[in-house]
């Protein structure tokens, strides 16, 4: 969803994420247990289709953690994402 909100001399887009709520599930798992590291052999579950959903979102990021394991973490915008209430503004010139 898309709003457009008008101030004075600009126009301020405010982007609203349409978030899932497994997506949201994970994002709050993240934040609560720090880091978490997945098997680096992914299936067809609905975690690790959520887990790339949220990583092609830029919510997260997977890196290689060794041993078959990857370590998932949060990223700046995932966790604004989860704390702002599902909404984030952008700006746009």
């Amino acid at each position: 969803m898309v709003m457009l909100m008008r101030n004075s001399n600009f126009v301020e887009v405010v982007v609203m994420p349409d978030i899932l709520p497994q997506q949201q599930l994970l994002l709050e798992l993240i934040i609560i247990s720090g880091d978490i590291g997945v098997p680096d052999s992914e299936d067809s579950s609905i975690f690790f289709r959520t887990m790339n959903e949220c990583k092609a979102k830029g919510w997260i990021k997977i890196s290689t953690f060794g041993g078959g394991y990857n370590k998932l973490s949060i990223t700046d915008y995932g966790r604004s994402l989860v704390n702002s209430g599902k909404s984030t503004p952008q700006k746009t010139a």
